[in-house]
């Protein structure tokens, strides 16, 4: 009986060693490693607003996360500003105040792509009155250079997508 748990627990481990590498290149797996990067970014925004009563500026950025000092306490808003899955940054625009956008422009870090290169955004906080995120996008993307304006595959805000 021992023995046969012992077998079945090295099967699991030698399947898990050959299914993980493949899960973690799957395309999939890369995009909600980038879904979940934005929504801890998100998260640090939110809290800098409440704490705040404002999100961080362009000139400011995401680095000021890591900075700004929450009160009471020698943390920042979040530790360091994480890497997409392909260790390019993520951008981010504060549009007045009434369009907060955070964007990855994919493995290859050009505007543009397809499959693995594809933009990939995420609408913090919408227009008030416009809750159409690929209509708040375009707001912010007309105001970007276009070396670093993301053409977005797919748009999210939360876990739900347009594309």
């Amino acid at each position: 009986m021992k023995l046969s748990r012992t077998i079945v627990l090295l099967v699991l481990l030698l399947w898990g060693g050959i299914a993980w590498p493949w899960l973690w290149q799957n395309q999939g797996c890369k995009i909600d490693f980038v879904q979940l990067n934005f929504r801890h970014i998100a998260d640090a925004l939110e809290m800098h607003k409440l704490k705040t009563g404002r999100y961080p500026s362009n000139e400011e950025g995401l680095e000021h996360l890591v900075s700004a000092k929450i009160a009471g306490s020698e943390l920042g808003y979040i530790r360091a500003v994480p890497e997409s899955r392909w260790g390019n940054d993520y951008y981010y625009f504060n549009l007045e105040e009434k369009v907060i956008l955070l964007w990855e422009l994919g493995s290859d870090a050009l505007s543009g792509g397809m499959g693995d290169r594809q933009d990939v955004c995420y609408v913090v906080k919408f227009a008030s009155g416009n809750s159409d995120l690929a209509s708040n996008v375009k707001v912010v993307v007309a105001k970007l250079s276009e070396k670093i304006a993301p053409q977005c595959a797919v748009i999210y805000s939360g876990f739900s997508s347009v594309s």
